[in-house]
């Protein structure tokens, strides 16, 4: 049996070749998880699908300039750019400037977050608004910078670390309650 880097390396080096069955097989082998990334950053299915749908063109587009390293990753950032760039084309939300510094020393992390499973995670996220889903998305999942998020979402950086502060807590109250709510039970 062919371990997942060789198999991976040679359907990659077939899709340079635009090997139809390659691309269905990488597409098959990446849909998943690429679907789940888009379904953080996006609200509904048929902005998913369009995202994961422009995401896969753009893979097989570039695919020839990919060079030997994480591929996994590659393609990663190739979906959150997606869907970064649907959200920029559908102007869903109007990000507004937020002048409050935020500076707070308090702390707003969770304690063992592993406690939470993945649907948990999923269903706090969706007390996110738009805007702040984005952002938190952008900052502690995908780890871009303020600067790159500045950059991308033309926002100042003190309402970028407005909109990750609010984020933070109001997962950490979401999940606070979820899991009070079970003790209850």
């Amino acid at each position: 049996m062919v371990s997942e880097n060789k198999e991976i390396k040679h359907i990659i080096k077939l899709c340079k070749k635009d090997d139809p069955t390659a691309k269905k097989q990488l597409y098959e082998m990446f849909a998943g998880k690429m679907a789940a990334i888009c379904y953080r950053y996006l609200d509904n299915k048929e902005d998913v699908e369009d995202a994961l749908t422009d995401g896969f063109i753009s893979v097989f587009e570039n695919i020839g300039k990919y060079k030997e390293g994480n591929f996994k990753g590659w393609i990663y950032r190739i979906m959150v750019n997606s869907c970064l760039s649907l959200i920029n084309k559908q102007k869903r939300f109007v990000m507004r400037e937020n002048n409050t510094f935020f500076d707070k020393e308090e702390n707003v992390e969770i304690d063992n977050p592993e406690r939470f499973s993945s649907q948990d995670i999923m269903n706090a996220l969706q007390v996110l608004t738009p805007r702040e889903k984005v952002v938190f998305n952008m900052a502690v999942i995908d780890g871009f910078s303020h600067d790159e998020i500045s950059q991308r979402l033309n926002l100042k950086k003190t309402s970028i670390k407005a909109m990750v502060y609010i984020s933070k807590v109001k997962l950490r109250n979401y999940l606070i309650n979820l899991e009070q709510e079970r003790n209850r039970k």
